[in-house]
């Protein structure tokens, strides 16, 4: 089970690289702007990476600044995959010593905004300086026996390089200092606006899943799999859920439940998908129907996908695999 769990591990990040990928190729890759704790988020990378570090005997070490802003507004999604490429990286090519990651303010801007460096610091093996170039590079590392003696696909750095970029005002650049056999220094920096007060409250709040006792909510989905897991992530909220293969299944559910308060709702199914089935209920003579809110669970992340699934009358939409703290603060936003 443990080999499986690995194999299947290493297949989804490999597919999540090449999606992320043909993103950033085609203009697609698209950036969030909520108030998060940077704080917490790299606090949180040290506890997943951190049992990696100790079973090879390293240290992993979080150097935060006090001056470092309580909550700043941007996509913490983006800066989650940077940030555990980086130090994940620096885990997997050191083998004695350990990792330093630095946070820290540069300065404090115009307009409530910061300048912040991050820096991920390892005593790792280093990176020849004629090789520096080519690890920016897709598909690409230092050298062949790196990767036959480490693994890895060439994407994570390109990407990482790609959203620190994109997330900026292009000038921002992920960067490294190293030395083969002496380690390497990552770092990058990026101006984030300082979120207010109320902000960071409501991003706090969103954590903990809220009390939604009472309420019906209908799954929809043709996956036994996401049936399951879906399922188990929203009793944590206390909803009473009801499932359906299909669109068409979705619609005979409806007319036999009363009082469905809410529809996670999969687009592409068989017999009839989520967009199909939308407009059946929208244009449903059920008085309720109209009115009912429908969110869109599919892997189609596009802005443009983002766009149709609103247009065909759901109320939101939600990537899979769902994350339990993105549903929680949109179940909170509809007061549901």
């Amino acid at each position: 089970v443990e080999n499986i769990r690995n194999s299947s591990k290493g297949l989804l990040d490999l597919i999540s690289q090449i999606l992320d990928f043909s993103k950033i190729d085609s203009g697609h890759m698209t950036f969030e702007k909520v108030p998060f704790s940077i704080r917490k988020l790299s606090e949180e990378i040290r506890q997943i990476l951190r049992q990696q570090a100790k079973e090879k005997g390293l240290y992993l070490h979080l150097h935060m600044d006090e001056k470092l802003p309580g909550s700043v507004v941007g996509d913490p999604l983006r800066l989650r995959q940077v940030l555990m490429n980086l130090i994940g990286n620096a885990v997997k090519f050191t083998n004695q010593g350990g990792i330093d990651v630095v946070i820290r303010p540069v300065k404090f801007l115009e307009g409530n905004r910061c300048l912040i460096r991050f820096e991920v610091i390892d005593t790792g093996i280093g990176v020849k300086e004629e090789s520096i170039e080519k690890i920016f590079q897709p598909f690409t590392q230092s050298d062949a026996s790196i990767t036959r003696k480490y693994g890895g696909t060439g994407l994570g750095l390109p990407i990482c390089s790609q959203i620190i970029a994109q997330s900026g005002d292009r000038t921002h650049r992920l960067r490294v200092v190293s030395e083969a056999g002496r380690g390497s220094t990552f770092y990058f920096e990026l101006d984030y606006e300082i979120a207010r007060e109320e902000d960071t409250r409501t991003q706090s709040s969103s954590k903990n899943p809220p009390d939604c006792s009472g309420k019906t909510i209908l799954l929809v989905d043709d996956s036994e799999i996401n049936i399951q897991v879906q399922s188990e992530i929203l009793k944590l909220c206390h909803l009473n859920v009801l499932t359906a293969a299909s669109g068409y299944a979705a619609i005979q559910r409806l007319k036999a439940q009363k009082g469905v308060d809410l529809i996670l709702m999969d687009i592409r199914m068989p017999d009839m998908d989520g967009y199909e089935a939308t407009k059946r209920i929208r244009h449903s003579k059920h008085p309720d129907h109209a009115s009912i809110m429908i969110i869109a669970t599919t892997a189609n992340a596009f802005a443009d996908d983002v766009k149709t699934t609103l247009a065909s009358g759901m109320n939101a939409h939600l990537s899979k695999p769902v994350d339990l703290d993105t549903l929680c603060a949109l179940l909170q936003s509809m007061q549901l």
